[in-house]
C-alpha cells in the first residue's frame, strides 16, 4: 500500500508494480531481487522500462535486466565507485557461474574474485591469509581444502601468469551457492541503507 492505494502486488512467480511513484518502483525491485536473484525480467511500455532503469540506477539497486535496451542503460550510465556495488557484482557473477557451468573444477583469472568467493566460507583475515600463502609458496601447484566445501588451487602458467582452481565438492554445490546469495544480499542492503543515510544528509534530516 502507498497513499492509501495498492502498489506492489506479490502473486508468487511474479511481482507487479501498479503505481509510478518511485517508492513502489523501488520496492517492488527490492522484492523480486530478493525472491529471484538479481536476474530480472521487466515487461510494460518502454516508458517504463526507462523510469525503472533510471530508478535503479539512482537508489544503486544492482539488476540484471533480462532486456537488453534496459542493460545498456545500466551499463552506460556512470555509477560511483561504491565498494559495495563492486562487492555485489562480483558476487552475481560468481553466483551465475555456480549455477550454469556443470564442472567441478572452475578456473578464476581473478584473483579478486576468488577473495570474493572465500570470504563468504571463512572469516576474511583467515581468507586473505590463504591467498597470501598461495602467492608466496614455491610449490609448482599449491593448493587448500576450505571449509569441507571446496578445494583451491594456485595455477602458475609458463609466463608466470596465475589464475586459481576453485574444485567444489560433491553435493556442496547448492550450499555455495546460498551462502554465496546470502552474502550478495547483505551487500546490496547495506548500499540501500547508506544512500538513504547519504539523502537524509544532504536533507539535514
Amino acid at each position: 500500500m502507498l497513499n492509501g492505494g495498492v502498489s506492489v502486488i506479490d502473486r508468487g512467480r511474479l511481482v507487479t508494480v501498479l503505481s509510478q511513484d518511485e517508492a513502489a518502483i523501488v520496492f517492488g525491485l527490492e522484492t523480486a531481487i530478493h525472491k529471484y536473484g538479481s536476474r530480472i525480467a521487466c515487461t510494460g511500455t518502454e516508458e517504463w522500462k526507462r523510469m525503472v532503469t533510471a530508478t535503479a540506477v539512482k537508489h544503486g539497486i544492482f539488476a540484471q535486466f533480462t532486456d537488453p535496451e534496459m542493460q545498456t542503460a545500466v551499463d552506460q550510465h556512470p555509477r560511483k565507485a561504491d565498494p559495495l556495488q563492486f562487492q555485489a557484482e562480483r558476487l552475481h557473477s560468481i553466483e551465475t557461474r555456480l549455477r550454469t557451468e556443470e564442472a567441478e573444477d572452475l578456473i578464476f583469472p581473478e584473483e579478486a574474485d576468488v577473495r570474493q568467493l572465500l570470504f563468504v566460507l571463512q572469516p576474511v583475515a583467515q581468507a586473505r591469509q590463504l591467498v597470501d600463502l598461495f602467492k608466496a609458496s614455491q610449490l609448482p601447484e599449491p593448493r587448500a581444502n576450505v571449509g569441507d566445501n571446496l578445494t583451491i588451487a594456485l595455477l602458475r602458467s609458463p609466463t608466470d601468469q596465475q589464475s586459481f582452481k576453485v574444485s567444489i565438492h560433491e553435493g556442496k554445490r547448492q550450499e555455495i551457492i546460498e551462502l554465496v546469495v546470502q552474502a550478495r544480499q547483505m551487500a546490496h542492503r547495506l548500499m540501500r541503507s547508506n544512500l538513504r543515510t547519504h539523502s537524509n544528509e544532504r536533507e539535514g534530516r
